[in-house]
Formats: structure tokens, C-alpha cells, sequence
């Protein structure tokens, strides 16, 4: 992974190196002049918890680092005095120290640090000097507590200094937070803050901020202080926000500690900085420290040696922005490596690299071409999981000739790149929501500080989220939702993706029954208005019972349940088991000692832990040299309280505590030690849990604690609070302090053991039902009554062992039916049929009924027995049936009837007959009031029973009789129309006008027609012909009679049917 970057000019800053540390002093130095800074801070070097007293040694270097600028011919301090004290404990002090550690201190060019000011004091040298005086000494701390503050202060701060409104006294302060780590140190600045730095050059200013505990550090401006909360006023032009008068932005990193400006004039001017620590997790606070320095801007214009930038991309690791600045991120087990790279603009010039390794434990920076005027390093490191937290890498490059420079320091260029080492995402537990009557859950994502991240869910459906751009915001979706969380800028070993459910708590459920039997999501069906049986399933444990503290009633269970208690959420399941300050040791070199523990009640929910009778307790010793030594006449007490925290001062808690188990011995071998109550105890949520231990009258006490000997040390979590009191018997001799209530050396730590409970829950609640709807017999019991009317809706409500509203919604639908058929009832006559409709249903079945309780089958007679309008024709009087039901299958019967009425005895007196063609006839009908005749063309009137007929067709004759009951019935004659009839053709006739046979003709023509008439001489001349039937020959051709003779002749006759007849022969005419 290693990355080379191109040479860029980046900033130029003249060194300062000091380890500074932070812890808050306060003392006094008369008539100091030419101070120039000062640090002050506190390291931890005591050797802890013994684990055999039961003390633990508080003791601290205290370091305080004075720097004066050398100008004519000034000295430092050889003694100072630091104040220190705590409110709390009510306790001050003064520590003085003497005999310092002297050093002279410069950013000077090799050939001029021995004329410096400093080293030549009687002269006016004019190559600047410091002098650091480091006073040590040692202090032991009389106790732990929160607020130990350490200060000094001097009257006289230098005089010419350019941006403070005065030149008045000089005050530092450190601060130490030992309760809640006994071997806690203060942080420390470790760049000296040498003063000098050029004018219209861009600078940087280091203090290299470090923790020898690993905690987490921030650093700030702030003003110069001359006294406790008492700060000199910047002036006009000069402010935290710019204490140099920069050309351009002043720019400060509070991670690095680190200032970036380009002062704009030369002179002195002062800034201070203040470093506060935290607990890493919990963000605690530890510490501070403050320092106090005063910089000298030169009149200096040559550039120093360009050092690379910070990279922009690595593999496995990412380039991320922390307060402006620029900075690299990984994991435990990335590989960090990159080469960088200086060059000075002289090729004269010898020109080197170096790096803070020592800072960064495990990292490694090499370089070549040291002494040329270009020389490259390569930094590598691995971190570990120790290494979590914020490094400070200074890679500093500097051209020590001074050559071509016109000034005697040695000009210095900074890479500072923070190394900020996490563990990764950590969404945290996955977290329920109730369905009904919803809260918004409050998500947490650990390790997202300074990276860009984003929510989504599994789904790809919206956030319901408050905030989507925090780590910590409060979610409230509509059902089972998995949000996930992903930091791009994390790579390789790191965890950058991580997903916590919330999800719809089903811890109960409640349902309604009956239901729909085939889709329970819909409404049950109940066809008319009834009674319904209604039952409330629950399903799960029922609500948690809150029964009172103390010994009363205990919850009996056949399985207890178990639950371990660690310490408060912020912790998680963090544990310890070795020797420490706040350990709980069950020491053995001394006969007796007492403990109290307070448990937090959050901190037994979060162990799912409900209000219960405890059954037992169990805790882990580890560590001890003898597992079968006695302690003896151990006791173990249990009390409510509503502490929220122990306080020495108060002593133990001694009322209302009662004795839950006693044993004349016992032995804490390494493992599990289950402590079964012989008298069980209620424990009520709202309360929080005191647990009292003691032992006394050890028949022997061990010898050689720490070389041959070790005590049980009990697992432990640590805890926000105070949680744990302790008192050891002062001496071997001491056999019992078991009945101490209040004493001097009780000691309060935030920390107990990690307890075991079994324990039997307390009897459950009963259900408390509520139903909403009409017509119930009782609105508050499992199984109620309902009488349903009409369509209406049920609801059962109830609240859950987790607090959810659980609730189920039963439908009841009545169908409102308007089921008709019309006609109702009906007569008909015989084979004539009608149509019966029914309305208003989906589904209709039509049957026969005989008054039995068979219904038959209707297909007989009517056309379509499911139809809703069907044609009936029953053969006789019939009762109908109809099954209509609706689209949800609920069905009434209705009823219809339809009376066959009896036809008339309608009857054609004439039978068939066959008549000529033309001729007429009488027809004669009975059986009727009324009569009809058709057709009625050929019919003298057809609306009389004997009416004439004269068909010149064959006929078929129906007459309809209409009987009394309006019935019609019919009957027919068929009559047949001869259309031929014999045609007479005379043989002679006799023209002579007598009036007798006077013209040859048919004379017996009746319905014929003649076609074609023609009479013809012997000479086959045409002499007559016509298509008249009333017209003949009357012997004559044109007009002259002719003689007696033959005659030929061709008739061609038709019929009313179509037939023609042919005549041909000889008619004699005679005179």
C-alpha cells in the first residue's frame, strides 16, 4: 500500500519541540520577567491496587516546564511552588520543587548555537536562546476523586508583546479525573514551543498533543490567563480566533493541536492552548492541561525545505477531513505506508527528515539521502487494536546549514498528519417497536466520528428516520425494518457496513374468533340477525406483575431464569478480572471486610430482567494463590433503594437490608460461586438494588501478598456511577467490621461485580380486555356475547407484556336483502306458459313444491331453473320455490304459484271437405263465447261462429274459441279447391239468328281463362281468333257470312292452377 506523492511546497515554520503535558497547577513566582511559556502536567507512577491491603497508592510525578527567553542576560527560576487541591475532598496543598533540570534550547544553525543568548549572557547576542527549567517532584493524592486541579502562576510575562492589552502575569492550570481511573495521567504537549517564525511566511505550529492512558484528547485556543478564570484581553485586531494577526486565515486543528497561519509583522506575540481528555466510549472527562507561549516573528524571507503533503488516496486506507484538515483513517491490521519527501531550493544545502515514530509505538519511518539537498522517507505501520484512537504523525523536513538562508535558525517544513485508528461500524442491537401504538426507537451507530456515512434499509423503502444525516437518530417505521449503515470511507479490515433491525414487537398477539373460515382477513358472514359467541385468543406471556420490594409473597417457578448484570449501557459487556483500584478484592490478609454494591435498575432491564423474586446471585473470582482459603461467617444482604449513587461519606446503607443467605464458610477458588437464598427477594423496577456482602472472623490471614501470595479478585464491570463501597479491616488483628456502618477509610469506586441472578419472575398480570362494539354482554371479559342486528364491526384491545397496544378487528356483515318475484301468483292457461322474474340476488335455483319438504327439480316446467327469469309452462297448477342468494352466499325462499286454466272445447262442425273452384260454403263452429276465424279473406265474417266461406285456394280453416276463463283454444278444417272442371266444345252451330246456337263457344266456362281461341277455313286461313271467354264465332270473316261447312279449330284453356288445356277439331256450321 505504499503511495509516492508529488513534491509540493506546503508550509514553512520555524521549530519548537517541548513535551508538554497537561494537568492544571497553581503557585506563585514572584517578579518573574522574560517568561517566554510554560507546561505543566501529571503522570500516574504509583503502584496501584495492592490487592492485599485493600489500598491503593495515588501517586503522580508532577512536571513543570518554565522557558525564558535568555535576552540580556535574564536567568529562570530555580524553585517554584504548585498549588493543588480538590473541592470535593475539601483538602489544598502546596508542592515545592527545587533543583531543576536545566536546558538551553534554540532552532539555531549549527555555527551560531555557541553564541547563542543563552550562552553567552554578558553579551547582546543577537541569535535568540531559551533556557527550560523542568522541575519534578512526586505527590501522593490523600484519595480518587473527580476534581484535582493543579496550578502556578508568575507575576511578570515579557515584556513587548505585541497583541495582549498588558503584560501581566503568567498562570497555567492542569486537572485530574482519578476516581474514575486510579492510574490516570494528564495529557501532554510534546513539541517544544521554541518561538521562532518568520514574517509573510506560512507557518505551522506544533504542540503535538499525546495520552499515556490512550484516551481521547481535543485541544483549543483560548486567551492568556493571569489568574484562575481570569484572562488578559486581546487587543483591538487580535482575538482566539486569530491571536497573531495572521495575513490571510488562521487556522487551528483541535485533534492535532496544530496552527496554521502566515503571520503578517514581526514581534512577539502570545497564544495559549488548552487540552482536555475523555474516556474513550464513554467520553468521560479525565483531564486538562493548559500551555502558555510566546512567539517570536523574525524578519526572515527564505522558504525551507518543501515537505510532501498529506496523500489523497491509499489502498485499504482512506483521506478523510477532520476540522479542516486533512487526515488518514484505518483499522487494526491495515497496512499504513507511504513515502514522502523534501527538497530545498539551495543544491548546497543539506537537508534531512524526520518523523515523531516515537509518539506512534510501532511505526517506522526510514529515509535516503539525508544531508543532500533531496531526501525521501518511507513511514510503515500496523496498528493494533491498542492503537485505537488519535495518532499526531510529524514528519518534519530541515535545512541545517543555513545556507543562502540570511538567518542563522534552522529553517523547518511540517507534514502533521492526524492517524485516526477506529474499530468500524457498530449499529448496536437490533431494537422493537410496537405496532399500534408506536415510539420512536432511538438508534446509536458507534464509529462514524468525522466520516460520511448513509442510511438505507434492506428494502429500498423510505427511512422514517428524524434525522438521516446523524449517527444517532430516532426511527419510526411502519413495520419490520432493516436499516443499514455504510461509511464508504472505511476500507480493507474495517467494518464499513453494519445493520441494526427494528422490528414490530410480537411479543402478544390478540385475535378474535369465529372468523371467516375462508379468508380471516375478511368480514364474517352472518346471514340474518343472530347471536355470535365472541372469543378474545391471547397468545404469549401475560403482562409483567411490579410487586413491592422485600420477602413477601415470593414468586414460586419450577425454572428460574437467569440473567447477568454488567455495568451501565455505555459500556456494553466490557468486563475485568486482574487488579486495579476499583476492583472487588476478597482480601486475605486481614480477617474481615464489607462491601456494598448498587445495581442501577436500567442496568437490570437491560439484562431483561423483570420485577422478580431473586433466587440466587453468582459472581467470579479470579487470580487467588489459595482456593481453600476460609473466609468466614459470610453474609450476604439485599435491600430497594432509591441511591442513585454510594457516597462514602454517607457510609453503608444500613436500614431495611435483609439477610438473603449466611454460610459459616466459605471459599472463593477460581470459577462461579452461586450464593442459593435461603429467604428470596422481590425486586420492584422502579427501584434500584443494593447488594451487601461481608465476611469476618477468618480463622488465618495470608502472608507474602504480591511474592507469595494473591487474593480472589471478583469479575467486574465499571460503571457511571458509584457503585461500589469497600471497607477492610485496618489490621490483622481486627476480626469483624462487618457492623461498621460509617468510617473514614470506606472507599467509593465506580465499579461491582459482574452479578448472576436466578430468578422467578412475578406472577404475571391478568389480561386486561376491553371490547368496543353493540349488544355485548360484557365489554371486559374473554368470551362476551354479542347480538348482531345489522352489519357492525367488534374490537378487542389489550395491552401486551412490553407495553404494546395489541389489538384485533372483527367485521361482521349483515346482508340487507331486497330479494323479490313477481308475479307472486299468476293463472295461465293450459300450454301457454309465462315469464316470472326474481330480483335482487346473485345466485337463483327455481323448484317445484308439492307441499312436502322436497323441493324437485323445476327443468320440467320451466326453460332455465337457475336462471333469474325464466319461461314457465307447467302442465298444471303448480307451486314454485326460488333459492335466491347473495354475492356472500346468504339465501332467502320465496314463493310463486301459477294456475293452469282449463281450455275451451273448441271444435269445426265441417269436416274436410273439397269444393269447386269458386263455389262458397258454410262453416259452422261450438264450444266457444267467442269466435275467430282465419284466414279471413275467402270468410263473410270471421268473427261468428258460421261464417261463408268461398276459397278460391286450399284452405286450412282455424278457428280460436274464446272460453269465459279467457282461455284460447283452436281447431281446424283443411278445405281443398277443385280448380278443373269438364269443358264442353260444340261439335256445330247454326249462325241464323234465331237466338238458339247462334256462335260456336264453350259455354260451360266457370274460373277458366281462355288463352288462345282460333277457328281456321278448309284453306287453313286464319278467320277468327280471341282470348275473351265471353266472345265467340259468329260464322262471319270479314263480315261476310260463310258457308255451310267445316271448320277447324284451336282452343287452349287454363286454370286457376296453372294447367292449360289444348282443344283442337272441327265445329259444322249449318244454316
Amino acid at each position: 500500500m505504499k503511495q509516492k506523492f508529488s513534491n509540493v511546497f506546503l508550509r514553512r515554520f520555524t521549530a519548537f519541540l517541548l513535551p508538554v503535558l497537561c494537568f492544571i497547577a497553581i503557585g506563585n513566582d514572584a517578579k518573574a520577567s522574560h517568561l517566554a511559556a510554560a507546561d505543566l502536567y501529571i503522570t500516574y507512577v504509583g503502584g496501584g491496587a495492592d490487592g492485599c491491603s485493600g489500598t491503593t497508592e495515588y501517586k503522580y510525578v508532577v512536571t513543570f516546564d518554565i522557558y525564558r527567553a535568555c535576552e540580556g542576560g535574564a536567568t529562570a527560576p530555580t524553585s517554584v511552588s504548585i498549588q493543588w487541591g480538590s473541592v470535593n475532598a475539601g483538602v489544598n496543598g502546596n508542592l515545592n520543587m527545587n533543583q531543576p533540570i536545566r536546558d538551553t534550547l534554540d532552532q539555531l544553525c549549527a555555527a551560531f548555537k555557541p553564541i547563542n543568548s543563552c550562552r553567552q549572557p554578558s553579551s547582546t547576542s543577537p541569535y535568540p536562546g531559551y533556557i527550560r527549567h523542568r522541575f519534578q517532584d512526586t505527590l501522593i493524592l490523600p484519595s480518587a476523586q473527580t476534581d484535582w486541579k493543579f496550578s502556578w502562576s508568575s507575576c511578570c510575562r515579557n515584556s513587548g508583546i505585541v497583541n495582549l492589552t498588558s503584560n501581566g502575569s503568567m498562570y497555567i492550570e492542569a486537572g485530574l479525573n482519578n476516581l474514575t481511573k486510579y492510574n490516570n495521567s494528564t495529557p501532554r504537549y510534546v513539541v517544544d514551543p521554541l518561538p521562532y517564525i518568520c514574517a509573510g511566511q506560512p507557518a505551522t505550529y506544533l504542540n503535538g498533543p499525546i495520552d499515556p492512558n490512550g484516551d481521547s484528547m481535543r485541544s483549543y485556543v483560548q486567551e492568556p490567563l493571569q489568574g484562575p478564570a481570569n484572562p488578559i484581553a486581546y487587543g483591538a485586531g487580535y482575538s482566539i480566533g486569530d491571536p497573531i494577526g495572521s495575513n490571510g486565515t488562521f487556522k487551528f486543528d483541535s485533534v492535532t493541536a496544530t496552527a496554521n497561519f502566515t503571520p503578517a509583522n514581526q514581534g512577539k506575540y502570545v497564544m495559549a492552548f488548552r487540552c482536555d481528555e475523555y474516556e474513550r466510549g464513554t467520553q468521560i472527562p479525565l483531564g486538562y492541561i493548559m500551555r502558555d507561549v510566546q512567539v517570536t516573528i523574525f524578519n526572515c524571507s527564505a522558504p525551507p525545505p518543501a515537505v510532501d503533503p498529506l496523500p489523497l488516496t491509499l489502498d485499504d486506507i482512506s483521506v478523510i477531513e477532520i476540522n479542516g484538515e486533512k487526515a488518514l483513517i484505518a483499522c487494526p491490521g491495515s497496512n499504513i505506508s507511504f513515502d514522502i519527501s523534501t527538497k530545498s531550493q539551495s543544491s548546497t544545502s543539506a537537508v534531512f527528515l524526520e518523523a515523531n515514530t516515537n509518539n506512534i509505538p510501532g511505526s517506522n519511518f526510514t529515509t535516503t539521502g539525508g544531508g543532500t539537498s533531496q531526501v525521501s522517507g518511507t513511514f510503515s505501520w500496523t496498528p493494533t487494536k491498542s492503537d485505537i484512537g488519535e495518532h499526531t504523525l510529524i514528519i518534519t523536513g530541515k535545512d541545517s546549514t543555513c545556507s543562502g538562508t540570511g538567518f542563522s535558525i534552522v529553517l523547518k517544513s511540517y507534514t502533521v498528519l492526524q492517524l485516526k485508528i477506529v474499530e468500524g461500524l457498530d449499529a448496536g442491537k437490533d431494537q422493537p417497536i410496537c405496532e399500534l401504538n408506536p415510539d420512536s426507537v432511538q438508534l446509536f451507530v458507534r464509529g462514524t466520528e468525522n466520516l460520511k456515512f448513509t442510511w438505507s434499509t434492506a428494502d429500498g423503502g423510505p427511512l422514517y428516520m428524524s434525522n438521516s444525516s446523524i449517527n444517532n437518530p430516532r426511527a419510526l417505521p411502519p413495520k419490520t425494518t432493516s436499516y443499514i449503515i455504510e461509511a464508504p470511507e472505511l476500507k480493507g479490515a474495517c467494518k464499513s457496513k453494519d445493520t441494526v433491525v427494528v422490528f414490530v414487537d410480537e411479543t402478544n398477539k390478540v385475535e378474535i374468533t369465529p372468523k371467516n373460515p375462508t379468508d380471516a382477513e375478511n368480514a364474517m358472514v352472518l346471514c340474518r340477525p343472530a347471536y355470535v359467541q365472541l372469543e378474545a385468543l391471547l397468545s404469549g406471556k401475560p403482562p409483567k406483575n411490579n410487586v413491592a420490594c422485600g420477602t413477601g409473597n415470593p414468586t414460586l417457578c419450577s425454572s428460574p431464569e437467569t440473567a447477568i448484570i454488567y455495568g451501565s449501557p455505555i459500556f456494553g459487556s466490557l468486563t475485568y478480572d486482574s487488579v486495579g483500584q476499583t476492583a472487588p478484592v476478597m482480601f486475605n490478609t486481614i480477617r474481615s471486610s464489607k462491601y456494598q454494591f448498587l445495581i442501577n435498575r436500567n442496568e437490570l432491564q437491560n439484562a431483561d430482567m423483570f420485577s422478580s423474586t431473586i433466587r440466587s446471585l453468582a459472581f467470579e473470582t479470579k487470580g487467588t494463590s489459595n482456593p481453600t482459603y476460609e473466609s468466614r461467617s459470610f453474609k450476604i444482604f439485599v435491600k430497594c433503594t432509591n441511591k442513585e449513587t454510594l457516597n462514602p461519606g454517607d457510609g453503608f446503607e444500613n436500614f431495611g437490608l435483609v439477610q438473603v443467605y449466611s454460610a459459616p464458610s466459605v471459599t472463593f477458588e477460581d470459577g462461579m460461586h452461586t450464593f442459593q437464598f435461603t429467604t428470596p427477594y422481590n425486586w420492584d423496577t422502579t427501584k434500584n438494588l443494593i447488594i451487601q456482602m461481608c465476611y469476618s472472623d477468618n480463622p488465618t490471614v495470608e502472608v507474602g501478598c504480591g511474592v507469595s501470595s494473591s487474593p480472589p479478585v471478583v469479575t467486574y464491570v465499571p460503571t457511571t456511577y458509584m457503585s461500589g463501597l469497600s471497607l477492610a479491616a485496618p489490621d490483622a488483628t481486627t476480626l469483624s467490621v462487618c457492623g461498621v456502618d460509617k468510617n473514614a477509610s470506606i472507599e467509593a469506586v465506580p465499579a461491582r461485580p459482574v452479578f448472576t441472578f436466578t430468578y422467578c419472575e412475578a406472577d404475571p398480570l391478568p389480561f386486561q380486555i376491553t371490547w368496543k362494539g353493540e349488544y355485548l354482554s360484557d365489554t371486559t371479559v374473554m368470551q362476551p356475547l354479542a347480538y348482531v342486528p345489522k352489519s357492525t364491526k367488534y374490537v378487542v384491545e389489550t395491552i401486551g407484556r412490553s407495553g404494546c397496544l395489541m389489538k384485533d378487528t372483527l367485521e361482521i356483515y349483515v346482508p340487507k336483502h331486497d330479494f323479490k318475484v313477481t308475479p307472486t301468483d299468476t293463472a295461465v292457461c293450459y300450454g301457454v306458459g309465462t315469464p316470472v322474474s326474481a330480483y335482487g340476488g346473485w345466485y337463483y335455483k327455481w323448484y317445484e313444491y308439492d307441499g312436502t319438504d322436497i323441493y324437485k327439480d323445476a327443468t320440467g316446467s320451466l326453460n332455465c331453473p337457475s336462471c333469474p327469469e325464466p319461461f314457465v309452462r307447467p302442465a298444471k297448477t303448480t307451486d314454485y320455490r326460488i333459492v335466491i342468494s347473495d354475492s356472500v352466499w346468504c339465501y332467502d325462499t320465496l314463493s310463486a304459484r301459477v294456475e293452469i286454466l282449463p281450455l275451451p272445447d273448441v271444435h269445426i262442425l265441417n269436416q274436410d271437405t273439397t269444393v269447386k273452384y269458386g263455389s262458397k260454403f258454410q262453416l259452422l263452429a261450438s264450444g266457444a263465447r267467442l269466435f275467430n276465424w282465419s284466414p279471413v279473406s275467402s270468410l263473410s265474417n270471421p268473427n261468428i261462429s258460421y261464417p261463408m266461406a268461398t276459397p278460391t285456394e286450399d284452405t286450412r280453416y282455424v278457428v280460436g274459441g274464446i272460453g269465459a276463463n279467457g282461455c284460447r283454444a283452436f281447431d281446424t278444417l283443411y278445405v281443398t279447391v277443385d280448380k278443373r272442371d269438364h269443358i264442353m266444345v260444340p261439335g256445330a252451330f247454326s249462325p241464323n239468328g234465331d237466338g238458339k246456337n247462334d256462335v260456336f263457344k264453350i259455354t260451360n266456362l266457370t274460373f277458366q281463362r281462355i288463352m288462345e281461341f282460333r277457328v281456321f277455313n278448309r284453306w287453313g286461313q286464319e278467320i277468327f281468333n280471341t282470348t275473351d271467354n265471353n266472345r265467340g264465332w259468329d260464322g262471319t270473316w270479314k263480315g261476310e257470312p260463310q258457308g255451310i261447312g267445316t271448320y277447324n279449330y284451336l282452343i287452349r284453356v287454363a286454370s286457376p292452377d296453372g294447367h292449360v288445356d289444348t282443344f283442337t277439331g272441327a265445329v259444322t256450321l249449318i244454316r
